[in-house]
């Protein structure tokens, strides 16, 4: 999807991204929703980066606890994690990978708000993941 890098083009794109997570922890979504998704995701990583105006990493961040919850199917709409929805290997592996990220590089120069969301959606991997290794 080529377009002009930008704010306003990744926070279009963010909103896009952050609405197919959304469905995929609520009701599923196409296997082409979700490359979809990951493509938006990337996207808006990288219009936020050839940005020339100061971006915060709150908005980086954000981005990314929404890509987490999209890996681990969570949402901040529904109470609990659904179980019964499949989260493969790859994905909780993504999730992790971007947890790390966060808390080694991002957080260190935003640790109010961004904070509050990244640890509910940090509990929502470790709960998965808890459960798989359970064999649940």
């Amino acid at each position: 999807m080529p377009c002009a890098a930008g704010e306003e083009t990744a926070e279009n794109r963010y909103f896009y991204a952050a609405f197919l997570a959304e469905t995929s922890a609520k009701v599923g979504i196409t296997d082409h929703e979700d490359a979809m998704a990951e493509i938006l995701f990337r996207d808006v990583e990288r219009q936020l980066r050839a940005e020339t105006r100061p971006i915060t990493a709150s908005t980086i961040i954000r981005t990314k606890n929404r890509q987490i919850a999209f890996y681990v199917k969570s949402s901040r709409h529904v109470k609990h994690l659904d179980f019964l929805k499949e989260v493969s290997d790859e994905q909780m592996t993504k999730a992790g990978q971007l947890i790390e990220e966060i808390e080694n590089k991002l957080l260190t120069h935003y640790p109010s708000k961004p904070l509050l969301t990244f640890d509910i959606v940090k509990t929502d991997y470790f709960i998965r993941r808890r459960n798989y290794e359970q064999g649940k």
